[in-house]
């Protein structure tokens, strides 16, 4: 008996050794991931140290300046000393600035009535209301990085409903009407294309620029920072800068109506023309950044997270680069859709489950040849590649799926590529 229950025995052992090896591997999975992830943060919290270290030697003086109390600073001490402590308390505050805070200076200086004002009424004869401001991820970003932006909706211009021809459902083009006979001069010239049938996207820009000089000369800034407007015309982009890591981007938006999505000049990542002057590009931002928001106080990051590293692995394998960081987000909310409705604990899972179902969820879509837009599902964003990219994209998400040390193997190389480019950022 002894001895069949040994032979018994020893049926389990290549059992218990797979196991085994299965709980080593998930281990060592799981510390690769927090390494990733860690690589990514301190990538990023690198570059945003930089401008605290040059300030450093300030801090001390705001901190005494700022300590003593003002009736007595402006009673006591010489007017160049006043202009010296409102300097250091100007500093203070930059070097204390973070962005939520930056997001809430912002939206209550576009409250005020001074600021608010050239708004509504213009040269440009623009009905702009008030801005909506998201931090997020963008159809045009390349990197897996939350920027902030505030969207400008204009809702009309010299208060005509807006006249527009579609083109698929990504873009738009903006009609005007044409000058007639018995007008004295064109209400709409400084606003004209080339064509002198449609709204210039560049002239709106610009348009918008000096509509933002006029409101921010209006304001005073006494007791608060007061930002650098800056345009780049390159890029057609205004920018609002805070301090030298701590910008809102500005983007003109057009309002169709309540029920539609937002049109931006923004260039799509791929573009039907990334020249034109006349498209506006279907924006679901504002909407999508509102559920992803619900999605990390709900999970406490862990998806955002998760998608960070796919991404990283997207970023290391030329296969797999066409998943860019907005269609990730698509693929993170089309899988959370499913996951919510199948598994009631859905907000506990681990990073190495949530990473395996996003890169299921890509496989499935790489084999669909389709990427349906989470606000529209009739909108591919897969529609642009060709039948040999998608060929080339699915053995390696399945290498990833269907082997453990295969998904280790990648996650080291991205790692080492993050920090490889964290160190070329630096120098």
């Amino acid at each position: 008996m002894a001895v069949s229950g040994s032979r018994m025995s020893h049926k389990y052992i290549p059992g218990m050794t797979r196991q085994r090896t299965q709980t080593v591997q998930g281990t060592k999975l799981l510390g690769e991931i927090e390494m990733v992830l860690n690589k990514i943060s301190s990538a990023s919290s690198t570059t945003e140290r930089q401008p605290t270290a040059i300030t450093r030697n300030n801090t001390k003086l705001s901190t005494k300046v700022s300590a003593i109390p003002r009736e007595k600073t402006m009673a006591t001490i010489p007017e160049d000393r006043a202009v010296i402590d409102k300097e250091a308390q100007m500093r203070l505050l930059k070097q204390t600035l973070t962005k939520e805070k930056m997001m809430t200076m912002f939206k209550n200086m576009m409250k005020l009535r001074d600021v608010a004002k050239p708004f509504k009424k213009n040269d440009y004869g623009l009905e702009i209301i008030s801005p909506i401001l998201v931090n997020g991820i963008a159809a045009w970003h390349t990197e897996c990085k939350s920027q902030t932006f505030a969207f400008l909706p204009i809702r009309s211009i010299r208060y005509l409903k807006w006249d527009t021809e579609k083109f698929g459902r990504e873009y738009i083009q903006l009609r005007l009407p044409l000058k007639t006979r018995y007008e004295m001069r064109d209400r709409f010239e400084l606003l004209r294309s080339e064509d002198s049938v449609h709204v210039s996207v560049n002239k709106v820009n610009k348009a918008l620029y000096i509509i933002m000089q006029d409101a921010f000369e209006k304001h005073s800034f006494e007791n608060e920072i007061k930002p650098e407007l800056r345009f780049d015309e390159l890029e057609q982009t205004i920018e609002v800068i805070y301090t030298s890591k701590l910008k809102v981007t500005a983007i003109p938006a057009i309002l169709i109506s309540d029920d539609d999505p937002l049109y931006v000049p923004k260039i799509n990542i791929p573009d039907r023309d990334p020249t034109s002057d006349l498209l506006w590009r279907v924006c679901y931002i504002p909407m999508e950044e509102k559920i992803l928001q619900k999605i990390s106080r709900t999970d406490k990051g862990l998806r955002m997270d998760s998608m960070k590293v796919v991404n990283a692995l997207c970023k290391q394998d030329w296969r797999l680069q066409v998943f860019n960081p907005y269609k990730l987000k698509q693929v993170l909310m089309h899988d959370l859709d499913e996951v919510i409705d199948q598994s009631p604990r859905w907000q506990r899972l681990n990073k190495d489950v949530c990473i395996r179902s996003l890169l299921r969820k890509m496989l499935d879509f790489a084999k669909s040849k389709n990427l349906p837009h989470f606000f529209d599902a009739n909108l591919n964003l897969l529609k642009h590649l060709t039948d040999q990219q998608f060929q080339f994209m699915i053995p390696p998400l399945e290498r990833l799926l269907g082997n453990d040390r295969e998904l280790i193997k990648n996650l080291q190389r991205a790692r080492q590529e993050t920090e490889s480019s964290s160190d070329s950022d630096d120098e």
